[in-house]
């Protein structure tokens, strides 16, 4: 990904990051790069009410592809896409893939209609539009298709990697619950907050306008499963150690739930695309809140003045 481009702060500036979750995580570690690199020195805390397991991020599939997309411009999707394409492809033949929880996968995209080619086919290496063949092995509602390869990064390996980064870059992690901005000094004197905290914005800075997409997902043992599908609302995503079943997309749903009902409509949308994963071991079950509209990552520097801000996808 960039390289970020930090604004003007002064020597030995006192950095916090507000917030756990991927972009948080990656916020701290770019800005302790960009630190390295330029001889900067200075101290990052990274403060949370919640780390590791019980974020969002944690337990998701982590496939590439623009999802859920709101109504984000294209052209900001195509660049960010393009971006986090480039950077997922570097890890892959990286000495640190493993860790970073990153593997190729081949995914298969149905649609009940005839599609014209999403306006990002050209960021993945080998998009392909699928033969009426290929489609004769799914049911008859799905009439076209395409094909490519990309990456899942499992958030359960990102997560951990991004943070020993941190760690071994000289941040720090304080986990504390925070009821607003103002309760920063209590911890510590900083010169910048970078504002991360997603669906926490809700409370922690009143943006009224930031709502969930609701998200629930199976997990299950089925080692035959190597190919990514998608076809109407179900999806199958292969990881390393499970198959992962969804989905749903609920906006404005807050529920953290298991709502049985979705779980049988998952298990149905997906039988129904693979019949096989009825032979497989249910291994449990998920529920997390995507933050929504477009979530903007915020700096404020001394007494929380903005002065910088990044959108981020």
């Amino acid at each position: 990904m960039s390289m970020l481009t930090l604004p003007s702060l002064p020597a030995k500036a006192r950095i916090c990051v507000v917030g756990s979750g991927v972009v948080g995580l990656t916020s701290a570690l770019r800005i302790l790069q960009a630190r390295k690199s330029g001889g900067v020195q200075g101290s990052l805390t990274v403060v949370a009410d919640r780390f590791g397991k019980d974020t969002t991020t944690h337990g998701a599939a982590g496939v590439w592809g623009p999802y859920k997309l709101s109504s984000t411009p294209d052209a900001l999707v195509h660049a960010w896409g393009a971006d986090t394409h480039a950077h997922l492809m570097a890890l892959i033949y990286s000495r640190d893939a493993a860790h970073a929880g990153c593997s190729l996968a081949r995914v298969n995209i149905l649609t009940e209609a005839p599609e014209a080619s999403p306006f990002w086919s050209d960021i993945p290496f080998d998009f392909q539009r699928m033969r009426q063949e290929q489609l004769t092995y799914f049911p008859e509602r799905f009439v076209d298709g395409y094909s490519y390869t990309t990456v899942t990064c499992e958030g359960a390996f990102y997560m951990a990697w991004l943070s020993q980064q941190i760690r071994d870059l000289g941040g720090v992690f304080v986990q504390r619950k925070l009821s607003l901005l103002d309760e920063i000094p209590e911890l510590g004197e900083f010169d910048a907050i970078v504002d991360c905290c997603g669906l926490g914005s809700h409370d922690l800075c009143g943006d009224k306008e930031s709502y969930p997409i609701r998200g629930q997902l199976i997990r299950v043992r089925a080692p035959w499963v190597t190919q990514g599908l998608f076809g109407g609302s179900s999806y199958i995503i292969p990881n390393r150690n499970c198959v992962i079943l969804g989905g749903t997309g609920q906006i404005g749903n807050w529920s953290t739930e298991v709502s049985l009902e979705d779980k049988a409509a998952i298990w149905e949308g997906c039988c129904e695309l693979l019949p096989s994963l009825r032979d497989a071991e249910h291994l449990g079950d998920w529920v997390a809140q995507h933050p929504t509209p477009l979530f903007i990552v915020k700096c404020h520097f001394s007494r929380y003045a903005e002065i910088w801000s990044s959108p981020k996808i």
